[in-house]
């Protein structure tokens, strides 16, 4: 129960990571060793000028013919080989357009990642003026930056606090001076000051300290302007003193110590939705903020509320599975209390009901006819019966709950001790026995040796009727996976309508006036099976005997 809890955590862990590369402001690729595309993400996939579904699974020399002889794909080799990370431009060819792309190689455990962001279409057309050149040089460097600030973002979305603390640090080198970022409460009608960053610690300490105990009611002052009207607001020269009218009444003081001559803030948006604000302020120092500022700050502020949102997606996780993991915890051992008593306090009556039973056929044999002979045996077989049952539901939540201890495992030496085991017990049966040598596996001995008890143990409970029984373990090679062990035997069989009912906890396929048995046994190999990563199915037909078929995770 414990490891399926791990499971599901994997898993939506896992689904969290996947929803995060969905969204990266560049394209990325995974690259598997064989060269084949593992992962596309959307903007990858735009890039190519071709669908995700065309690309996963395909070698990407196959995807685009012509890549071997560009340094991209020698780049690629490279990392592949020596696992060293890489950056290079890329032109890429789409029919009469070419597109040029700065990629970044890193590598990642099952081969390497390529992100790759598209440089402006101002430095392919190589333009002539001055002013033009120099626009292109800050936009390809606020690109990078903006490249820059997702991957740190991306970074600490386990941790949302570090993560505020990153952002306002990044806005604040990046755009320049003093950032604040603003998050509305949960129903939007108080704006929070988050985190600060200023060059000035002293400074910074201080409005920190105001912030964190003065929420503001929605819509005061510009930060709630600018939530208010969702929209950038620009006040590229200002007076002080009019910040400091505008502030609500606990900041003013603050505002006043910033001495703000210039000041922008914009929204931060993520998933459709005003999450809160970011705003910048420069003193008589600095020059004025302008639009560019605004749209490279706009940039940052969407690319933050993003990683934001995912950083508090992934922080609830982690709540609701250790949460899941506590109740989980609590569950085992009320089960383990539970089994306690099964094991002692239900076994002592059972045992009470059948010895004087027995008792009272012994000393009474004389005063009792036919009939009270009988319905005392009865008495006896029905509290034998349940003593076996509960014998096996211990069993099975044992299995299910103990530690796994993995060790090179026999199966030919445990089915031919079984096999021993039951001659012993019928001795006047004939049975052909056929047990292929040295099946060797990974797994846990306690644990295949219950799965070979019960499947061995069914194939001569059912042979039993057959006057040249045959029992045989042996294996095959897996198609293109693991390795697939069988049991197989010539006795009754069964009819394959009823086989999805073979695993399921007192369920049977024959009558217990046919075949003793409880019901248990299979279900408590497939529990086996399972828990070694592997799985169990059955072939039969009436008459005719039954193969039952298991793999186990690392199995030979």
């Amino acid at each position: 129960m414990t490891e399926h809890g791990d499971s599901r955590r994997i898993a939506s862990a896992g689904e969290l990571a996947l929803e995060i590369l969905d969204v990266l402001p560049e394209g990325c690729q995974v690259i598997g060793f064989d060269f084949r595309y593992l992962y596309v993400n959307d903007l990858g996939a735009t890039q190519m000028r071709v669908s995700k579904e065309a690309l996963v699974g395909r070698p990407i020399m196959e995807c685009h013919p012509g890549i071997q002889q560009t340094p991209l794909l020698a780049s690629l080799r490279r990392c592949m080989a020596e696992r060293t990370p890489d950056r290079l431009e890329h032109a890429a060819v789409h029919g009469d357009e070419e597109r040029r792309y700065e990629v970044r190689i890193i590598p990642v455990p099952r081969g390497v990642c390529m992100l790759s962001v598209e440089t402006p279409e101002e430095r392919v057309a190589a333009a002539a003026s001055v002013g033009a050149l120099e626009e292109l040089r800050r936009h390809a460097e606020r690109s990078r930056a903006l490249f820059e600030a997702s991957r740190a973002f991306a970074e600490e979305v386990g941790d949302p606090e570090r993560l505020l603390e990153t952002v306002a640090r990044t806005c604040s080198s990046l755009v320049g001076t003093f950032a604040a970022i603003t998050l509305l409460s949960d129903g939007d009608e108080w704006m929070q000051q988050a985190t600060t960053s200023h060059p000035d610690a002293e400074l910074e300490n201080a409005y920190r300290a105001i912030a964190t105990a003065s929420p503001v009611r929605m819509g005061e002052g510009v930060v709630g302007r600018v939530l208010r009207e969702d929209r950038p607001l620009l006040l590229a020269k200002v007076d002080p003193e009019s910040i400091v009218a505008q502030a609500p009444e606990a900041y003013k003081e603050m505002a006043r110590r910033l001495d703000v001559h210039s000041w922008v803030g914009v929204a931060m948006h993520a998933r459709g939705r005003v999450t809160g604000a970011i705003s910048m302020a420069r003193d008589r120092r600095g020059k004025p903020y302008s639009h560019a500022d605004v749209s490279f700050l706009q940039d940052l502020a969407d690319r933050a509320a993003l990683a934001l949102d995912n950083a508090r997606l992934h922080a609830s996780l982690e709540r609701r599975v250790e949460q899941a993991t506590i109740r989980l915890a609590d569950a085992n051992k009320e089960l383990e209390a539970f089994s306690y008593s099964v094991a002692h306090d239900l076994r002592a009556p059972l045992r009470g009901i059948d010895g004087f039973s027995q008792a009272l056929l012994e000393d009474n044999l004389d005063h009792l006819d036919e009939q009270g002979k009988t319905h005392l045996r009865y008495v006896r077989e029905s509290a034998q019966q349940m003593g076996r049952l509960i014998d096996g539901l211990l069993l099975l939540s044992r299995v299910s709950r103990g530690e796994l201890r993995r060790d090179r495992v026999d199966l030919s030496a445990l089915a031919r001790s079984t096999l021993s085991r039951l001659e012993r017990a019928e001795p006047d049966r004939r049975v052909e026995l056929v047990v292929q040598s040295d099946l060797v596996v990974e797994a846990d001995a306690t644990l295949l040796s219950i799965v070979l008890d019960n499947l061995v143990g069914n194939a001569w409970k059912f042979t039993r009727k057959q006057p040249h029984a045959r029992i045989e373990l042996g294996a095959v090679p897996g198609d293109a996976g693991p390795c697939v062990y069988f049991v197989r035997d010539n006795g009754v069989g069964f009819d394959m309508a009823y086989a999805h009912k073979l695993f399921g906890v007192f369920q049977r396929l024959h009558s217990a006036h046919e075949f003793d048995g409880t019901g248990i046994g299979l279900a408590t190999v497939e529990r086996i099976i399972r828990r070694h990563g592997g799985r169990v199915w059955a072939e039969a037909a009436v008459g005719e005997g039954a193969a039952f078929q298991f793999t186990l995770e690392g199995g030979r």
